[in-house]
């Protein structure tokens, strides 16, 4: 037993009328009270109560069970002003964790914690045996730190990481093969991992993987999904390796196996081999689909979805500039679709838009070939809609603004539509009508979150 654990172990069979002796004020609290007080307290304040005296310092070292979650809030720490939190360093972080580690099950990173350098994962893993939960995708870490993760951590759930200062998979391997219950893997901006690493993953615990934005992965290593028959959501966003989408058609047809459980499917900027395409209606559990900003995709491929995937709710097609209007009739008649996305689609128009009853989210901003008359016949026609984006549609004018008001004043579900008219030419001050259901914005809104 070390020098700190036993002097906490010993003051603990002390009676608490030894320090209620003689004393005022809080001082006359037994040690449960007190210890209950410093729990209110934030993190930098527990740490600042232990220069009052011997007795606060080792109730305050026993009362950081409570905390479970560690992130970089500012309310957690303490801290009045942002500022101040970006200054944590290595150091003070190591004191925390030294603190509280052994009771956390979660860690969250936040982007500015480039101060903790790329060997932080070693302090976690020093200090925290029973995390689930580890959100590092905002970090750069090194390889060694990983491993040594991968030693002490046997219990995590959740792994999300960003960018590695080396070569990786070998490291992560070794992570996976010792975390069994891993169910979720996140990989954002790392452009040192090929994916060598996915053959380690539990087949029968990994439930979610998503990759986004990383140059250094080869297609190949994806043919393991066909074991993962628990995966739920797979997403392949932004990849650069079209000589395995071009050479290797195996990708596609082992993403295809997934057909059972696979809900949310995300083959974003990827370059996608059109003949592999079809493989995607063989999955007729999904609910969620983006395909957005690829060329490949074209409309004997949306007809073939639309024939085969009916639970769909979600799909985005922006920037496919291979759609017609053949192709999209084919969603939009999907019967459970509440949100789509088809903007920068310049060949298709108004035409093949018409009653979806469970629409609620649509945009089609820079759609070119967008006019009044399909516009406001889908108004008319999907009195569930609430969010219309007709942001730089050239074609549409003050005529389907009326339209809009007059639509919208009948419906009896007290639901709002809030069209969004930036860059076009409807002049909203010109509009004679209003309807109580019915909000125009000449802009698209960002709301800043501190």
């Amino acid at each position: 037993m070390n020098l700190q654990h036993r002097n906490i172990h010993e003051f603990s069979n002390v009676d608490n009328e030894t320090f209620s002796k003689n004393s005022e004020g809080i001082h006359k609290l037994n040690n449960d009270c007190i210890r209950s007080i410093f729990q209110y307290l934030s993190i930098v304040d527990r740490i600042r109560i232990e220069r009052v005296c011997k007795r606060w310092q080792i109730i305050s070292r026993t009362s950081w069970y409570d905390i479970k979650d560690l992130n970089f809030d500012n309310e957690l720490w303490g801290f009045k002003k942002s500022s101040f939190i970006e200054k944590i360093n290595y150091r003070i972080f190591k004191k925390v964790l030294n603190r509280c580690g052994q009771f956390l099950i979660s860690i969250e990173f936040y982007d500015y914690n480039s101060r903790l350098g790329p060997n932080v994962l070693n302090i976690v893993a020093r200090f925290c045996p029973n995390l689930q939960y580890l959100y590092a995708s905002d970090l750069t870490v090194s390889p060694w730190s990983i491993k040594n993760l991968a030693n002490s951590c046997c219990k995590i759930r959740l792994f999300s990481i960003g960018n590695c200062t080396d070569k990786c998979d070998k490291e992560l391997s070794a992570l996976f093969k010792r975390n069994a219950d891993l169910n979720q893997l996140n990989v954002y901006w790392n452009n040192k991992i090929t994916g060598k690493c996915l053959s380690k993953l539990n087949s029968e615990s990994i439930e979610t993987i998503i990759f986004f934005d990383c140059p250094s992965i080869l297609l190949r290593h994806f043919n393991v999904v066909k074991n993962f028959q628990n995966l739920k959501v797979l997403v392949m966003d932004h990849f650069h390796d079209s000589y395995s989408f071009f050479n290797n058609n195996n990708t596609m047809d082992n993403i295809g196996s997934c057909s059972e459980k696979l809900r949310i499917l995300t083959l974003s900027s990827c370059p996608l081999y059109t003949t592999s395409l079809d493989k995607i209606a063989n999955l007729t559990s999904l609910e969620c689909l983006d395909l957005s900003c690829n060329d490949s995709v074209d409309d004997d491929v949306l007809i073939m979805i639309g024939a085969n995937c009916k639970l769909l709710k979600t799909v985005d097609l922006s920037d496919c500039n291979a759609v017609t209007n053949m192709g999209l009739s084919h969603i939009v008649s999907l019967p459970l679709l509440k949100s789509l996305l088809i903007e920068y689609l310049n060949n298709i128009s108004d035409e093949v838009f018409t009653r979806m009853p469970n629409l609620i989210h649509m945009d089609c901003s820079y759609c070119s070939n967008v006019r009044n008359t399909g516009l406001a016949t889908l108004i008319e026609l999907s009195e569930n809609i609430e969010y219309l984006n007709l942001s730089n549609c050239k074609n549409i004018s003050n005529e389907l603004l009326e339209a809009a008001v007059i639509s919208t004043k009948k419906r009896k579900n007290n639901t709002v539509l809030k069209m969004y008219l930036g860059q076009t030419d409807i002049d909203i001050s010109k509009v004679r009508n209003t309807s109580p259901y019915l909000k125009l914005f000449p802009m698209i809104v960002v709301q800043l979150v501190d």
